[in-house]
Parts: structure tokens; sequence; C-alpha cells
């Protein structure tokens, strides 16, 4: 059972679905400048489903940064009056005996509840490196030239093979994926973009991290279930790669997302903790890819479990 501020969190993002609004995928760009991704006080991302909810939230501010009342004030700063917290994500897990299990057998559960934070908009007094600086984006078209030239490099370094055609798939028999030219897109930042969703699927694999196989044996998971609940993954997953490696997401990842749309709606109308779980199993996907190509991010021990 979820409690009241986890349900309205999770039902604000299924509102926007059923809008046909994918929150997560917004025009950061032209921007601050910054990871767009949100922030801790210590300038450690947020993980899992807080990732996605503060992105959601940070459209209101123009700060990555979000704090605890306590910690705002230990950096010497202070809540302006007024000011409305956010809710932010905390998972904890039980770990107990199975009463009947005679082999040791542990019953593990996962309860979600929430803390509120504030973003450093709306605290006086902060160090000035919480406020953000608009930054020109000046690049010439030799630089992004030779930034896809390198993106392109690292990910070629994912070992799986690659094939050209007219749309945009993963084959887990034949563990390939299929792309349609880099031209066929309207930019590079979309070619990338599905390619990583794509990458991200592929690290669902048995033989890599055994994500696809685990979501088929789950007792609730229809075909349809798990389609949507994979595909949502890939999308979220695809998103964190993105950021990392310097190409948020500006346009669609996918042809058809009203079918997207719909399905993790569904999907979280008819299991509402789909997207807790989503948002970690992407983290995971996101997290293998990075390191598979040599690229984790540099606080990657840090990347704690704090939310879903």
């Amino acid at each position: 059972m979820l409690n009241t501020s986890v349900a309205a969190i999770i039902s604000t993002i299924s509102g926007l679905l059923e809008a046909g609004t994918r929150p997560w995928v917004k025009p950061w760009d032209g921007g601050t400048g910054l990871t767009g991704m949100p922030l801790r006080h210590n300038g450690v991302e947020f993980t899992g489903s807080n990732r996605f909810w503060l992105m959601l939230k940070n459209l209101e501010h123009s700060s990555p940064y979000w704090l605890t009342y306590k910690q705002a004030q230990e950096l010497g700063g202070q809540v302006r009056k007024g000011e409305k917290s956010c809710h932010a994500l905390l998972a904890t897990t039980s770990v107990k005996e199975k009463p009947e299990a005679s082999d040791g057998e542990m019953d593990i559960r996962r309860f979600y509840k929430t803390y509120p934070v504030f973003n450093a908009d709306q605290i006086e007094d902060l160090p000035s490196s919480f406020y953000p600086t608009t930054l020109a984006n000046d690049k010439t078209a030799h630089e992004v030239t030779a930034e896809a030239i390198a993106l392109r490099q690292k990910l070629d370094r994912f070992p799986i093979t690659r094939i050209v055609g007219n749309s945009a798939y993963y084959s887990p028999a034949q563990d390939l994926i299929c792309l349609p030219p880099a031209a066929d897109f309207h930019t590079l930042q979309d070619a990338f973009a599905t390619e990583l969703h794509e990458l991200i699927h592929a690290t669902g694999a048995n033989h890599r991290t055994g994500r696809r196989q685990a979501l088929k044996e789950k007792k609730w998971t229809s075909g349809e279930t798990y389609y949507a609940y994979e595909e949502l993954v890939a999308e979220l997953g695809s998103i964190i790669a993105s950021y990392w490696l310097g190409i948020p997401p500006n346009q669609s990842v996918m042809e058809n997302h009203a079918s997207y749309l719909d399905s993790w709606s569904k999907l979280m109308t008819d299991r509402p903790t789909s997207f807790l779980t989503a948002s970690h199993l992407a983290e995971q996907a996101a997290q293998y890819l990075m390191k598979t190509i040599g690229e984790a991010p540099a606080n990657d021990d840090e990347l704690i479990e704090e939310a879903a």
C-alpha cells in the first residue's frame, strides 16, 4: 500500500502520460548549460524515480539543486518564507526470514515514503554555485562534428552487431540492433538517442544483466505488461545515458509515442509501483551500458539507491 504522497507523485506522472506528454523529455538545451539532472546538496545526482520526478519539477526552477531544510541551514541558507516544499521519494528495504522457510529463504520487501526538499531557487544565501548562470551555446560546426565523432566511437565500444534498416529495434534472438541511416533522422541528437534506446534494450540480455528474462518470469507479467515494462525501462535508461554522454534528449526517441504513452499509462494504472520499479531497472541498465563502453559516471560509486 503506497502512502498518500507517493501515490500523488505516481498519479501526477500517470496523468501526464494520459494527456499525451512524456514529462521527462523537455527542451532543456539552450537553458543554463548545466546537467539537467536533479542534484543533491553535495552535487551527487538523484537516482531512480527521483531523477524523473524532480526533472519534471525542475521546469519550475532554474537551479538543479534540491535540499532538505536542514541541509540548507547547514550551508548557511534559509528557505524563504511562504515557499512550499516538494516531496522526494525514499525507498527502504525490509529483509526477514520467511516463517515457513526451512532453508533460510528471506522475504525481501521494498517500502516507499517521501521527505520534503526545496529547490535552491527557494533558498536565500546559499553559496553562489547553487544558483546557475546562463551559458551561451556558441559551439562551432567543427566542434559539434568532433563531438559527434567522439560519441560514435564511444557507442561503438558496446559489443553488439549493428545493421542498417528502415526501422529501429533490438533482436534478442540475434543479439543485434537495427537502426535507420543517421541521415534519416532530423538531427544527430535524435539518431544517438534512438541508438541508446536500443542499446538499453540490449543490456537486458541474459549474458548481460538478465533483466528481460527476470521480467518475463514475474507472475504478474503478461506479454503486454512485459512489453510496456521493457519499453519504459529502455525509455528511461536511454534518457539517463543521454545526459551522462552530454546529449540531453529534445525530441522523440521513438516513432509511435501514442501507443507507448497509452501502454505506460495502463501499466501504471494496473500496477502503481511499476514506475518505481522501471526507474530502478533503468538506473541499473544505464550504469551497465556506461561501464561497458568505459564511460562510467565520475561519481558512479556515489549513485546510491536512495530512491526507487
